[in-house]
């Protein structure tokens, strides 16, 4: 008999799933690609280029043992390596800022009154817009895109 196709999956079978997850044992990989293993040798190969190793003889270096790798690629994989480290970085400050600012809820905001300090004045025109002069008046621009040609122009 064929396993019948529904949609739907049992929250016990879930939970039965939950819990073989949680027992299945870290993976130890014995291998990992090139970009990876230029990720990993990033800190040794920026200390090459610090004792004056050019970039050819780095990539030459990591090719006689075993990486075969040129110089772009090098260059490319270290550059990534370096956003990936990056973007951990970041996600950790993240994640630390997160956990140690208090948390404001969209109510309380909404329920507190700004301090006056933080209150913002209403703009005041300024006094060449109050001036009966209409040539003193120069019209606001208020959105991106409109046209309003300067006074003191005789062709538009």
């Amino acid at each position: 008999m064929t396993a019948s196709k529904s949609t739907n999956i049992a929250l016990s079978q879930i939970a039965i799933l939950e819990q073989a997850l949680d027992e299945v044992p870290a993976r130890n990989a014995t291998e990992v690609g090139k970009a990876k293993a230029i990720g990993i040798l990033a800190p040794k190969i920026h200390a090459l280029r610090a004792k004056g190793y050019a970039w050819r003889e780095v990539a030459a270096w990591l090719t006689e043992h075993g990486v075969a790798v040129t110089v772009p690629a090098l260059q490319r994989h270290l550059r990534g390596a370096k956003t990936m480290q990056s973007n951990r970085d970041k996600a950790g400050a993240k994640s630390r800022r997160a956990s140690s600012s208090s948390a404001v809820t969209h109510e309380s905001a909404i329920a507190q009154p700004r301090p006056a300090s933080q209150q913002q004045e209403p703009k005041r025109a300024s006094p060449a817009a109050q001036s009966p002069d209409p040539a003193a008046r120069t019209p606001a621009r208020s959105t991106y895109g409109s046209f309003v040609p300067r006074p003191d122009t005789k062709n538009i």
